[in-house]
C-alpha cells in the first residue's frame, strides 16, 4: 500500500543531536522555528516548547511503566520500515513483528495520529501485530479507523 504525508518525529535521532529539553535542544528547535518563518515571540514559543518538553517527559515515563509491567519484551523506541516509510514504535520485538503504541491524555484523529495510524496499517497488512494502548481515553472515530485498518487497541485500566 502506498501512503503519503508524515511529520517529523518519526525519523531515527540523528548522532550528536542534542538531547531533547535541554537547551541546546530548545535553541536548535528555536532556530529551526524561526527559520519554517515562525511568527511567535519567543516568550510564546518557548512556554509551548516547554509545555511539549514536560508532556513528552511524562508520556515517556508512562510507556517505560507499561514497559516493565508487560514483562519487558521487545524494545523501547524501535524504528522500522513501512511501506518505504520510517515508523517509531513506542515498544517492538521485530523477530515475531509485535508493537505497540502507547497512548496517554485523550487521543483523537488528526494528521499525527492519522499518519502513524496508516504506516501502522502497511505493517499489519506485511504481518505484524500492532496493538495500540490507551491508558486514557480515545475518540471513537479514531477507534473505528484503527478496527477497520486491523490494528487492535485496548484500554490499559
Amino acid at each position: 500500500s502506498k501512503i503519503t504525508g508524515g511529520t517529523s518525529g518519526d525519523e531515527p535521532v540523528a548522532g550528536g543531536s542534542p538531547v531533547p529539553g535541554t537547551p541546546e535542544h530548545k535553541e536548535l528547535r528555536w532556530n529551526e522555528y524561526q527559520a519554517r518563518g515562525g511568527s511567535w515571540s519567543y516568550e510564546r514559543w518557548s512556554n509551548v516548547y516547554d509545555k511539549n518538553m514536560t508532556k513528552a517527559i511524562q508520556a515517556n515515563e508512562a510507556v517505560n511503566d507499561y514497559h516493565q509491567r508487560i514483562g519487558g519484551w521487545g524494545q523501547r523506541e524501535v524504528t522500522v520500515n513501512a511501506g518505504g516509510y520510517n515508523r517509531r514504535l513506542d515498544i517492538a520485538d521485530v523477530g515475531s513483528l509485535r508493537g505497540i503504541e502507547y497512548k496517554t491524555g485523550y487521543i483523537t484523529r488528526s494528521q499525527e495520529i492519522n499518519w502513524e495510524v496508516a504506516r501502522d496499517k502497511v505493517l499489519v497488512q506485511s504481518g505484524w501485530d500492532i496493538e495500540w494502548v490507551f491508558r486514557d481515553r480515545a475518540s471513537e472515530p479514531l477507534l473505528n479507523d484503527l478496527k477497520e485498518a486491523g490494528i487492535r487497541y485496548r484500554f490499559d485500566k
